[in-house]
């Protein structure tokens, strides 16, 4: 029997269209994985689409304690009932995901494609000495990173080259036509943006 895997994640619901919600998408659509994450919904607490369960977010960091306070002990629940039917959980993200702190890093593997440059930074520092060693994988998706986060001292062991994916129903890779011309197709961009990446 195989294992069973989950994805958690923030801002992950398909209808947000982001480049880790696509991904995270397609990868639970070819591989049967249900979805936990969070974004804002409104005044709805929680929704059910396709394998998604979508934690309404809205209240996390607003300006209310109290509906702050409610809604980040919801969803812990949520995150530590959906860890528990798992045996891996793909975490797509960032070194400084909130997630790293409440799961149980033994069965996470983490999906990042970037990495601040600086290994001085606090969170770097965090992330190799507190995070990394625990994890069951991570996954990078160039292979620029995976060199860097060897560089860091990172078991290369734990360490996977995984390309973004892509849905090939949507996007054929052909030959480029014969031209001087360069074109580039601007498809994403990060969330946030940071001196110290180069996302």
């Amino acid at each position: 029997m195989g294992q069973k895997i989950g994805i958690i994640g923030v801002a992950l619901a398909p209808q947000f269209n982001e480049a880790h919600a696509n991904e995270m998408h397609l990868l639970s659509r070819e591989l049967n994985l249900p979805v936990l994450t969070c974004n804002d919904l409104g005044l709805v607490p929680f929704k059910k689409l396709e394998q998604y369960f979508i934690v309404n977010m809205k209240f996390l960091s607003g300006k209310n304690p109290l509906f702050s306070l409610l809604n980040g002990a919801f969803l812990y629940l949520c995150v530590k009932l959906f860890e528990r039917k798992f045996d891996i959980i793909f975490l797509p993200g960032v070194i400084n995901s909130r997630f790293l702190n409440y799961l149980n890093l033994k069965k996470c593997v983490l999906i990042i494609n970037t990495v601040p440059f600086n290994n001085e930074d606090k969170e770097v520092r965090i992330f190799i000495e507190k995070f990394a060693p625990k994890l069951r994988g991570i996954i990078a998706q160039s292979e620029r990173l995976r060199d860097q986060l060897i560089g860091m001292g990172i078991n290369q062991q734990k360490i996977r080259l995984i390309y973004p994916w892509i849905d090939l129903s949507k996007f054929r890779n052909t030959k480029p036509p014969d031209s001087e011309e360069v074109r580039i197709l601007f498809a994403s961009a990060p969330l946030t943006e940071r001196p110290d990446e180069d996302i």
